[in-house]
């Protein structure tokens, strides 16, 4: 939308789809709700998935079948001693791993993944 060509109320569409833009829509009260329960907890769970991030790369990094483990909280990384300064309580939950045995081993993988919850 070019706003010149709109004459007189060009800014103040503007302003509303600048600030759209810009802020998003504001939260519907339930959701800002739910949003404010979950901040709670927030802290504990960015705690565990860091700890679990690292131990499961800790056990690709030890078996037979995974050729490499991205990760930063490795000592075998290039980024761990960055990793340990920058995040000195845990360098995050997102790690990749390459698999032996290329495309066909990825597939098998997948197909394999279980979905498991504890509640």
């Amino acid at each position: 939308v070019v706003f010149a060509d709109l004459g007189a109320p060009a800014f103040a569409l503007k302003a509303r789809v600048q600030l759209l833009r810009d802020l998003g829509s504001a939260a519907a009260p339930f959701n800002a709700f739910l949003i404010a329960q979950g901040l709670e907890t927030l802290s504990l769970r960015i705690e565990r998935h860091v700890s679990n991030a690292q131990r499961v790369a800790e056990y690709l990094a030890g078996h037979d079948d995974v050729i490499s483990v991205n990760y930063a909280g490795l000592p075998s990384s290039p980024w761990y001693e960055r990793g340990r300064k920058l995040a000195p309580r845990g360098t995050g939950a997102v790690l990749s791993f390459e698999l032996a045995g290329g495309v066909e081993a990825g597939k098998s993988f997948v197909n394999a993944l279980r979905l498991h919850s504890h509640v």
